[in-house]
C-alpha cells in the first residue's frame, strides 16, 4: 500500500510543476516550495480523502507530518490499515 500511496501523492504534488532533480521527493516540503499552495490545500485534502476513503482532521493537516510525502504517506497508511 505504501508505494501506491506515495505514487498518488507524488503525482498529485507534481501537477503544478515537477520536483527538481537531486531532491529527495519523500522528504521534500511541498507546502514550503509552493507545489501545493494555500488555495490548493483543500483540494489536495479532498483528493486524498476521496482516494483513500479517510478523513483528515485539522490537527493532522496542520502537522509537520502532512508537509512531506513520507510523513503524509505514513499518516494515510495508519488510517487505512
Amino acid at each position: 500500500m505504501a508505494s501506491c500511496t506515495k505514487e498518488f501523492l507524488l503525482k498529485r504534488i507534481q501537477q503544478k510543476r515537477p520536483i527538481g532533480a537531486g531532491i529527495d521527493p519523500e522528504n521534500f516540503d511541498f507546502l514550503k516550495s509552493g507545489h501545493i499552495d494555500s488555495m490548493g490545500v483543500m483540494r489536495f485534502v479532498i483528493d486524498i480523502e476521496k482516494e483513500f476513503d479517510i478523513e483528515l482532521t485539522d490537527d493532522e493537516i496542520a502537522s509537520s507530518q502532512f508537509r512531506t510525502i513520507a510523513g503524509l504517506s505514513a499518516m494515510i497508511d495508519a488510517k487505512t490499515s
